[in-house]
């Protein structure tokens, strides 16, 4: 081969490889980069269920900030005037919180689901923020997890479903011990009858774990895509009765509540997580102790 020929030969090889080094550092650089940023986008934001947060000389501002300084990404409140609950998601959006939710409770008759007569004003006053109506269904007329009710309950959950699109929001039904949904399967059935967009599911760990619930692995794939919050906590169970569930906070009890977090991260769970605190206790701290307990597990 001629020299000219061997050197443009030469040249070319040495573009490829340089081109092939190029595009391979490229390439990895990607992947690292997706890895990383998909490691950042997994790890879950954290809510307050602001019921437990037993502090009343605070400012309702003084109050969200308080919220939001612990690094608290959204907050669920109990029910109340519409007016209210109009002014705290407004609140909570001035203080970038978001309004993840409002707890209330209904009872199932023999003829409707009963509601707290302010229900129907709470569900316009959400018009425009990211909340959910969580809904306990109590009965004493059916018993409890008895599809007996379901001719009654799924048409009236779908009625509010329907009121909730209205006005942008939705109504997640929440399993509680004692209630007429009380298992996580119950609440499925109603879901799987009713097949409506804006109807979901709250789960919370300790409901779940009274009621025999094991593998959290299973209850993501089960609750699946109507799986919008799960309630967090931490555990301290009895030896002698496995039923038996006492909350504490995050930093206290025998239960692995981190593994749960980590499942439904593994099944791509995007919901709210949203914190417990214990009826009793100092609740500043053991809201601080909770979220570093947090903090530790998902810095």
């Amino acid at each position: 081969m001629k020299p000219i020929l061997q050197a443009q030969s030469l040249g070319v090889n040495v573009l490829r490889k340089s081109w092939d080094l190029s595009w391979s550092a490229l390439v990895w650089t990607t992947a690292w980069v997706v890895q990383v940023t998909s490691s950042f986008a997994a790890i879950p934001e954290l809510a307050l269920l602001d019921s437990g947060f037993r502090v009343e000389d605070l400012t309702a501002e003084d109050r969200m900030d308080w919220i939001r300084r612990q690094g608290f990404a959204g907050v669920v409140v109990e029910l109340s005037e519409p007016q209210w609950i109009r002014q705290t998601g407004e609140l909570a959006d001035r203080m970038h919180v978001r309004l993840h939710g409002v707890r209330t409770s209904a009872r199932l008759t023999r003829d409707a689901l009963a509601v707290d007569p302010r229900l129907e004003g709470v569900v316009a006053a959400l018009r425009g923020f990211p909340a959910a109506i969580w809904l306990v269904i109590h009965s004493g007329e059916f018993t409890r997890s008895s599809e007996v009710g379901d001719e009654i309950a799924v048409p009236e959950l779908r009625k509010w479903a329907d009121r909730a699109a209205a006005a942008g929001t939705r109504v997640a039904l929440l399993p509680a011990p004692g209630a007429w949904v009380e298992r996580l399967d119950d609440a499925l059935r109603l879901l799987r009858k009713a097949q409506h967009p804006q109807l979901g599911l709250v789960v919370n760990l300790g409901h779940w774990l009274r009621m025999g619930g094991r593998d959290p692995d299973s209850l993501f794939v089960e609750a699946g895509p109507w799986l919008w919050a799960m309630v967090i906590h931490g555990v301290t169970r009895s030896e002698s009765n496995p039923a038996s569930v006492r909350v504490v906070g995050l930093h206290e009890g025998d239960y692995d509540w981190a593994a749960v977090v980590q499942a439904g991260m593994r099944h791509g769970f995007t919901g709210v997580w949203c914190l417990q605190l214990p009826p009793v206790g100092d609740p500043v701290e053991i809201l601080r102790a909770s979220v570093q307990a947090w903090r530790n597990k998902f810095p």
